[in-house]
């Protein structure tokens, strides 16, 4: 499952990002008005999944997470992701960072502007090494769903530009649960693998306990993604995750 890392916009609310998610997947936290302040986690999941990919190659994996907001309306953040390889045990699978500004327009709905550096290494596939992307985002927030596009001129390889949109929902049930949905989808524009178009979905179930969450989701991705080899490619894969608050 996503971990909130991936999605930085999330900030902290249930895991993609979503980080979303995503996707995700349940509604973002922007809240310009709200006094500035610090925020940790901790994440753990059983496979990290980034738009319909397993960068952890289906292993477990886990994410410690930084985020500050500013009552002006600007964020930023960061966080560190660990794997458990099956050749070389624990392992640094990546980092992230990102930046933004949240503008709450007359209507009450936000206005979302940023950028996020991402990197990733591989190491259960078959192109073992580093893979980094930057990205600019805009999106649109509205109660509980909220829509975003996505521009890298590097995604995951030198010179692949793409874009990335997505729409992300929730529905809140009696406490402590909430459904979430996401679909995007992401579209070549050159210089990368190829010019396919690619579509992932996510859904499923959060429930909320003391200073954490559980979440359980099923994310598949369509046509199978090139960009990893992992075992949980192309179909549908459930992922269980669990996030402490600090």
């Amino acid at each position: 499952m996503t971990a909130p890392a991936p999605d930085p916009r999330r900030r902290f609310q249930s895991p993609a990002a979503s980080r979303a998610a995503l996707l995700l997947l349940a509604t973002l936290s922007v809240a310009p008005a709200a006094p500035a302040q610090v925020a940790a986690s901790a994440t753990v999941t059983t496979n990290y999944l980034y738009r319909g990919a397993s960068l952890s190659n289906g292993e477990p994996s886990v994410d410690f997470a930084l985020a500050y907001d500013d009552k002006s309306g600007f964020y930023a953040g960061g966080a560190i992701i660990g794997e458990v390889t099956r050749r070389e045990g624990a392992e640094v699978l990546g980092h992230l960072e990102y930046l933004g500004y949240a503008y709450r327009l007359k209507d009450g709905s936000t206005l979302d502007l940023g950028a996020n550096n991402l990197n990733y290494r591989s190491y259960g596939y078959r192109y073992a090494g580093d893979a980094d992307a930057t990205e600019v985002y805009a999106g649109w927030v509205r109660g509980s769903l909220n829509y975003y596009l996505h521009y890298s001129p590097n995604y995951f390889q030198p010179g692949a530009r793409v874009l990335y949109g997505e729409v992300n929902g929730a529905i809140r049930l009696p406490s402590p649960f909430r459904l979430f949905g996401h679909v995007g989808v992401l579209t070549p524009l050159g210089g990368g693998y190829d010019s396919k178009e690619r579509y992932d979905l996510r859904a499923g179930v959060e429930v909320g306990f003391g200073r954490g969450q559980a979440q359980l989701a099923w994310t598949t991705a369509q046509p199978t993604q090139t960009y990893y080899d992992g075992p949980a490619q192309g179909r549908g894969v459930l992922a269980l995750g669990l996030t402490w608050f600090f």
